[in-house]
């Protein structure tokens, strides 16, 4: 498309006509002629989502009061565009489909417009960083100038087809369900072998591996897939999938022995057809929990769902009421979460209402005959829910009737469920928060179900050259101990982990002596002829123990990604104050091709050494023409250039650009890089 001047309303109005001829339903927008609302359009535009507007109304919209043009999206323009509000969630699509990527794209003030040819409908949607763009909805089209920055196309290929199964592949990335891959339609699938690798790639991405692995052998188990067979067709796939950035690091066996045991939980698990279980996600269960400290909302929520209630069907209180006693909840707790304290969350009503004159057996009714009544209730969407407490869709555990009978219960299956699903590594607090009660509460819970606990020890062996990875004890410090962290020696004996402890004892003792790492226990639910063993110990690198302590050194219960980056800042910069250097031998013949000229700079990077008669370093510039003099006067082969090693240097550069956009996530990326390229050692030289 071409440029124009905003002053030439003939320049905008020619740009509109192009559009319709290209088959797209145009309307017109305000602009920077509105600079309080310049992407509001001029007109009432729901008619032009089923039509496209003549020529003349063309000539009247652009004739002296639009600033800008809008392209109505959905199958009236064959259009779906995907609008990134920022570059760097751009980045990540087009890095992961590049196939995607050479479209027609559009540079707009914050982000990117994607633009493609669709030919189905398309509903309109948000992600996390932007929207998608279908049915309902428009775009601002190049060249339009929205608060001061003009939109440009930056490539002006013709728009990409996107087939119905392409469309949903980009729509599952953004982890938006779809008509055609939700959960329950994927599960509902007819044929009588289901595509279960099919079905986990996709749950894999929206709930994690572990999580659609579980899922999918419980899909399997209720089509009546043999267990051997269902490992054979997953175990091979799952172990395959990479793990996300923060996950720690797992060898083949372990998540192989791990994946063979989630199946056995899935299938040991009494037999639930899950194809026709719609109940609530655990996430808004959660959210409810940790908001309200009380269980009488989710408990609610559930009981719609366990008497079948459809979702946007109304509802009186009484009824409300008749249905929640028989699952043991009174009259005072239905008032609670429909009109009391608990009915109001960020200021808006979980459940919704409506105030009408009558109704009948029927539902609403506007004419006169039913019984009149004040209010009606509305059954609230899954999709409304998680809309209001901003969460992302989860699994949903199973609860019974006698689950909802009391808190107790309630919160008691929410984690017994949780435990026989995941099998979770996570600490006591974390499982605590979770369903908004204290560690202690938690323990007489594992107690009550009979949980098998797995102590997780890490440790790596203590030398001299990782002995720096030890934190420090300052004056700050009252107590001694190293909470999660021990030295350990080869005769049992543990004392705390400071650094100078552990100098100490490398003098007295110079091997055997391991740092452990108390990691959370494995929880699990196995009969009891599959028991756990106590204990599993497995091996860390002294830069992963750095990354653990930076994030347990957060003060706050629960790790803060911005603390953590502060933490993982200190500790990189702690050890690039230390210069590593590599040496290099030299020859005559290669000095030329290592030293490029006599110049100064090259003394800042590098310098020239050689070891005298008496075996002591003599340290000179990184010249050439003292190169050839040092290989004259010691031997040829007998000097060497040390090279300052700036990889650690450049990531931490990195990691502090990212820090200045706001990009935590970017910015630890980095700084685990520096940790990794930056040995906790101080020899002086890296061979």
């Amino acid at each position: 498309m071409k440029k124009l001047d905003f002053a030439n309303q003939n320049a905008l109005l020619d740009v509109a006509n192009d559009l319709i001829l290209q088959g797209n339903s145009v309307i017109p927008v305000q602009g920077d002629k509105n600079k309080l609302n310049p992407k509001k359009p001029t007109i009432l535009w729901k008619d032009y989502q089923r039509r496209h507007p003549t020529s003349t109304e063309i000539d009247a919209w652009f004739a002296n009061n639009s600033g800008a043009i809008g392209i109505v999206c959905g199958q009236i323009s064959q259009l779906m565009v995907i609008d990134f509000d920022d570059e760097y969630t751009f980045q990540q699509f087009t890095c992961k489909f590049p196939q995607y990527a050479d479209t027609y794209t559009v540079r707009t003030r914050r982000g990117y417009h994607l633009y493609y040819q669709v030919d189905h409908s398309v509903p309109t949607h948000k992600f996390d960083g932007g929207d998608i763009k279908g049915e309902k909805s428009y775009v601002i089209a190049p060249p339009s100038q929205i608060i001061g920055h003009c939109y440009q196309a930056v490539n002006s290929n013709a728009r990409i087809y996107l087939s119905p199964q392409q469309t949903d592949e980009i729509l599952n990335y953004f982890h938006i369900q779809t008509d055609n891959t939700n959960l329950h339609t994927l599960e509902r699938h007819q044929s009588s072998q289901p595509n279960l690798t099919k079905i986990y790639d996709t749950l894999a991405g929206q709930l994690g591996r572990n999580n659609a692995l579980y899922r999918v052998a419980s899909i399997a188990q209720t089509y009546g897939i043999e267990q051997h067979l269902t490992e054979d067709l997953l175990i091979r796939h799952h172990i395959t999938q990479p793990a996300p950035i923060d996950h720690p690091t797992e060898t083949p066996e372990q998540r192989y022995t791990e994946a063979i045991r989630t199946i056995e939980s899935a299938y040991s698990t009494q037999s639930v057809n899950y194809s026709s279980w719609q109940g609530l996600p655990n996430s808004i269960r959660e959210k409810l929990l940790q908001l309200q400290h009380s269980t009488l909302m989710p408990r609610m929520l559930d009981v719609m769902q366990l008497a079948g209630w459809k979702a946007g069907s109304y509802f009186a209180m009484s009824e409300l009421i008749d249905i929640a006693t028989k699952y043991g909840l009174n009259r005072k707790s239905v008032m609670a979460v429909l009109t009391g304290r608990l009915s109001v969350i960020n200021g808006q009503y979980v459940v919704g209402r409506q105030y009408v004159e009558y109704s009948d057996i029927w539902g609403l009714n506007s004419a006169k005959g039913g019984r009149p009544v004040e209010i009606m209730y509305r059954v609230p969407s899954v999709e409304q829910l998680l809309t209001l407490f901003d969460v992302k869709r989860s699994p949903s555990d199973l609860i019974m009737p006698e689950d909802v009978k009391s808190a107790h219960a309630y919160r008691l299956a929410l984690h017994r469920e949780y435990i026989k699903r995941v099998s979770p590594e996570v600490p006591m607090w974390w499982l605590a928060e979770r369903i908004g009660v204290n560690v202690r509460t938690i323990q007489r819970y594992n107690v009550e179900l009979s949980v098998q606990k797995t102590q997780n020890f890490a440790y790596f062996t203590l030398l001299k050259s990782n002995l720096d990875s030890l934190p420090k004890r300052t004056s700050k410090i009252t107590k001694n101990a190293t909470n999660g962290f021990w030295l350990e020696t080869g005769d049992g004996y543990r004392f705390p982990a400071w650094r100078h402890i552990g100098s100490r004892l490398l003098k007295t003792q110079q091997s055997d002596i391991k740092l452990v790492v108390q990691k959370p226990a494995k929880l699990s639910l196995q009969p009891s002829a599959k028991l756990e063993p106590d204990a599993v110990w497995h091996s860390i690198t002294p830069s992963q123990f750095v990354q653990l302590q930076a994030f347990r050194s957060c003060t706050d219960e629960k790790p803060r990604l911005k603390q953590v980056v502060d933490n993982l800042f200190q500790y990189v910069k702690q050890r690039t104050k230390r210069v590593r250097y590599y040496e290099m031998q030299l020859h005559f013949d290669s000095v030329i091709s290592h030293i490029a000229k006599d110049d100064v700079a090259e003394t800042i990077t590098s310098y020239l050494f050689a070891y005298d008669q008496d075996g002591d370093v003599v340290k000179r510039p990184a010249r050439r023409g003292i190169a050839f003099r040092m290989l004259k006067e010691f031997g040829n082969g007998n000097v060497y250039l040390a090279l300052m090693d700036t990889h650690t240097e450049m990531f931490f550069a990195l990691a502090r650009h990212a820090l200045r956009f706001g990009q935590l996530s970017t910015a630890m990326k980095f700084l685990l890089s520096a940790l990794e390229e930056f040995p906790l050692k101080k020899p002086q030289f890296a061979g």
